[in-house]
């Protein structure tokens, strides 16, 4: 299995134009992350912890995580289809965060249950699960009245 490590920068631009992310991060986090840090540090740091798991006998390691924390070019739209990140076109979108969030989760495959990041993962599954129980909430009452029409997928704050 292969790791991916993400740019601060893309974690940035996640926390700046989803209102959704963040409503699922804020719902979830202080039951395992006392410390409260922002969603696209939460997020950037498991991915961080997935690739030193991975790739950790490498000596470059450490410069790879350096240079991703200091990249600050966010060129998303630029990215296209070829990468998840590319692939997002609507930031409140609960399908294409759900595929976001899976991807950053994929990433942490490799930890063990005895992995320190474990619990901050947990609260990213929270999130995603979060995630798929608004989107059938949204279904079940569409089919109820008969409204099926609307878009589904779109998240709006109440």
């Amino acid at each position: 299995m292969s790791s991916i490590l993400f740019p601060s920068s893309y974690y940035n631009h996640l926390e700046k134009h989803s209102q959704l992310a963040n409503d699922l991060f804020f719902q979830k986090r202080s039951i395992y992350v006392p410390e409260q840090p922002l969603l696209s540090e939460f997020l950037f740091e498991l991915n961080v912890e997935a690739y030193r798991l991975r790739y950790g006998h490498r000596d470059d390691v450490e410069d790879d995580i350096r240079d991703a924390r200091e990249y600050d070019v966010v060129d998303l739209a630029d990215l296209g289809d070829d990468s998840d990140w590319g692939k997002v076109t609507d930031w409140n979108n609960m399908p294409q965060i759900w595929q976001l969030l899976c991807r950053i989760r994929y990433q942490c495959e490799e930890f063990d249950d005895n992995h320190p990041a474990q619990q901050r993962l947990r609260v990213l599954n929270w999130m995603i699960e979060l995630l798929v129980e608004m989107q059938m909430e949204r279904l079940t009452a569409a089919i109820g009245s008969g409204e099926l029409a609307k878009p589904l997928y779109q998240y709006e704050r109440k």
